[in-house]
């Protein structure tokens, strides 16, 4: 038997009673003072699962409830006709701190492990498997959005901006399965910046011009820009911070049905800043980029020297450092490198060592 309280679902008295369990799994409740108040089989009843050492219920057909503190009893009368589901393995694990601890330290190892290589991998197999609409339209939305915001028609003459496209247009990669264009906007608060959007439009500001010494070095920075793009950096990065889209993507497998979760790509793209990981990426693929181009690496090194010297002399004009146009939440200036990005010394050294 087994002892516990009675509740006939139809008010909120209680009785107490006893469960008397049969052969055939049957079981039959009856008060303290032998009332018989209710019998059924083991398939008409619904047994709570056991947590710990807590009350167990059993609900039954007529909308009473059974409820007990002697749970190994339960347990034992389940095991004996196949309905034991597993919970007396999951009470032995609660009750053995041994394995608790073992399975708090696996499941922050696998933790880690999504956020480390999981969702990103993921992210990556989903970004390639996007269509050219979502990167059209997305690139689209972005620019629309940056000109009415941030950026503003180039200031430079006519004369320079067709000596910039004449200089861009030999080394944009033709035979790629983006349409690769140089777009020139007047960068305002974001100062000197250069960025890719999905489609393989790349946008550099006045500032960022006017910042360096050649055009060779602007050379540098259309390399890493053409590596963002190639890599769908900006994707893979908007990806990373959806993670249930990116499951159903891999489930449902078709990724053109996804269209609407990059509605919000734009404002991701400006207001966020690459990993450190994908920006080493895009340093890479500038070298190689400048050495197949008869270019020196030591280009980028030289434009990241420029942005620490610009860095440095908005300091000493007494802004604070959370005014910098690098720290500007609607930026993904270059000046950012400086702070969010592997350290510029370790840029430098990587572009020097790259010859």
């Amino acid at each position: 038997m087994i002892a516990g309280t009675y509740y006939d679902g139809e008010s909120s008295a209680q009785t107490l009673a006893t469960m008397r369990t049969g052969a055939d799994g049957s079981l039959q409740l009856l008060a303290v003072d032998s009332r018989h108040l209710g019998q059924c089989s083991l398939a008409e009843v619904t047994v709570s699962p056991r947590i710990g050492n807590t009350p167990r219920y059993i609900d039954l057909p007529d909308g009473g409830r059974f409820e007990t503190t002697d749970n190994d009893a339960i347990d034992q009368w389940l095991a004996a006709f196949g309905r034991d589901s597993g919970n007396r393995f999951l009470n032995f694990l609660e009750s053995h701190t041994k394995f608790v601890l073992a399975s708090v330290i696996l499941v922050a190892l696998f933790c880690w492990w999504m956020v480390s290589y999981g969702i990103p991998g993921a992210s990556k197999v989903v970004a390639y498997q996007l269509p050219a609409t979502v990167l059209d339209h997305s690139s689209e939305t972005t620019l629309a959005l940056l000109d009415r915001s941030l950026l503003s028609e180039s200031k430079l003459s006519d004369v320079r901006q067709q000596q910039l496209h004449d200089l861009f247009a030999p080394y944009l990669p033709s035979d790629s399965e983006y349409t690769f264009r140089v777009l020139l906007r007047d960068g305002g608060e974001i100062g000197a910046n250069a960025f890719a959007l999905p489609d393989g439009t790349l946008v550099f500001t006045d500032q960022m011009v006017e910042l360096v010494d050649s055009d060779e070095e602007l050379l540098a920075v259309l390399g890493h820009e053409i590596g963002h793009v190639v890599e769908r950096h900006s994707l893979r990065q908007t990806l990373q911070g959806s993670t249930v889209a990116v499951i159903a993507v891999l489930v449902v497998g078709d990724a053109s049905a996804f269209g609407d979760l990059f509605a919000a790509l734009p404002t991701y793209i400006i207001s966020s800043a690459y990993s450190r990981d994908f920006e080493r990426d895009a340093d890479s693929y500038a070298f190689e980029f400048l050495k197949a181009n008869d270019l020196p690496p030591t280009l980028f090194a030289d434009v990241m020297r420029k942005m620490m010297a610009k860095h440095q002399a908005l300091l000493s004009e007494g802004i604070e450092e959370d005014e910098l146009p690098s720290q500007d939440p609607n930026s993904d200036s270059w000046l950012d490198y400086l702070s969010s990005h592997p350290p510029s010394e370790e840029r430098i050294r990587q572009a020097e060592q790259a010859q």
